[in-house]
């Protein structure tokens, strides 16, 4: 882990890059959307996932957001 867990933010304002790492674990315990933007706001794109566990893949600099759930930055490729 590169960080504490932390709620994720549940609008595109307040995205996060989740201490600027390059992969995140996502939790929560219900269904949640999940979405991914650019550094500059772009939406790249979103997904739902099942309650649980799940990680993402990003650019360091790419912010995220979720409609529930916590986040966690994760060491991969460091």
């Amino acid at each position: 882990l590169k960080g504490n867990e932390a709620t994720a933010g549940t609008s595109s304002g307040a995205a996060t890059t989740v201490d600027n790492a390059r992969l995140v674990k996502f939790y929560h315990t219900a269904a949640a959307t999940v979405t991914l933007l650019t550094s500059g706001g772009v939406q790249i794109g979103n997904t739902t996932v099942d309650a649980g566990v799940h990680y993402f893949s990003k650019a360091a600099d790419d912010k995220l957001f979720a409609s529930a759930g916590s986040v966690t930055s994760v060491g991969f490729g460091d």
